[in-house]
């Protein structure tokens, strides 16, 4: 009797702890949705985004689905990595899209109807272009890789990495060559050339 209760009390256990596991990942997609439907009166319509602009995004990924338009808001933008060297001068007159294409999830911005800038994660570390893990290994091997992001303009493909030791953290944003274009330290340290 006393083990059927113990079982008892293990699966209610179990059972709260993914209870609030998935209300953390529920309330992280929540303040998600916030930040975009805080930032526009209408995110989810294509009738507040200028036509040249919607033109240009169904050109260029013309089978996106779940498409999520907001008016580019400078004062609620989360990056941290400062891009205003590398021609990403965004302003409120911009729009920023979030959509899935082709079962991959994207973020794009656009100025003036121009596509301008897209992101999106990089899940596998394989993935990358081998001058960009050769950078990493051989410059950052004892630094574990917590975040990759793939990031197109219109000139190059970069890629945003958040690596951590210890406490000690760095965001790098590294070309497809391997080289580092800039680096940025927890303690606001920053260096804008190539770092070995």
């Amino acid at each position: 009797m006393k083990a059927r209760n113990w079982f008892l009390v293990a699966g209610l256990a179990v059972g709260l702890v993914a209870c609030q596991e998935r209300r953390t990942d529920a309330d992280e997609k929540s303040e998600d949705t916030s930040r975009i439907a805080n930032s526009s009166s209408n995110p989810d319509q294509y009738n507040d985004v200028p036509q040249a602009t919607r033109t240009s995004f169904e050109a260029k990924y013309p089978n996106a689905s779940n498409v999520r338009w907001v008016k580019y808001d400078p004062s609620v933008d989360k990056s941290t990595m400062d891009h205003s060297d590398v021609r990403y001068n965004l302003d409120a007159n911009d729009y920023e899209v979030r959509f899935n294409w082709d079962n991959v999830d994207y973020v794009a911005w656009y100025d003036d109807g121009a596509w301008v800038y897209s992101t999106t994660r990089v899940s596998d570390q394989s993935n990358l272009p081998t001058a960009v893990n050769n950078r990493l290994k051989s410059d950052f091997a004892d630094y574990k890789i917590v975040e990759i992001d793939k990031e197109n303009d219109k000139d190059r493909t970069m890629y945003e990495i958040d690596l951590e030791k210890g406490s000690d953290k760095l965001k790098l944003l590294i070309a497809e060559n391997g080289e580092v274009i800039k680096k940025k330290d927890n303690k606001g340290n920053k260096e804008k050339k190539d770092v070995k």
